[in-house]
């Protein structure tokens, strides 16, 4: 796991607007602290995951975008949507 992040890894996150840190701390917490897996090549699995980061964030931002046109209140439903992502499944009723 010594030469995990690569400069590849460097770039992709510059180009896609990820942070590298993060991403990598979010990789590295559920695979290793958590044992869920072991990959005989961890950096072709930080590509894999970094290239799932960039979807997810897409997807994020449409469904973001589509609840501030739906509701008509774009800043509320984009906090609302960063702390679902962030803590996990939030109700409404949370808020």
């Amino acid at each position: 796991m010594n030469d995990l992040v690569k400069q590849s890894h460097i770039d992709y996150c510059n180009e896609h607007g990820l942070f590298l840190q993060n991403e990598l701390q979010n990789f590295l917490y559920r695979n290793t602290i958590k044992k869920q897996v072991q990959y005989k090549r961890w950096d072709i699995a930080f590509t894999n995951w970094l290239r799932n980061a960039v979807k997810f964030k897409a997807e994020r931002e449409a469904r973001i975008q589509f609840l501030g046109v739906q509701n008509g209140s774009n800043k509320q439903n984009a906090a609302i949507e960063r702390a679902r992502y962030t803590y996990g499944n939030i109700k409404d009723s949370d808020f």
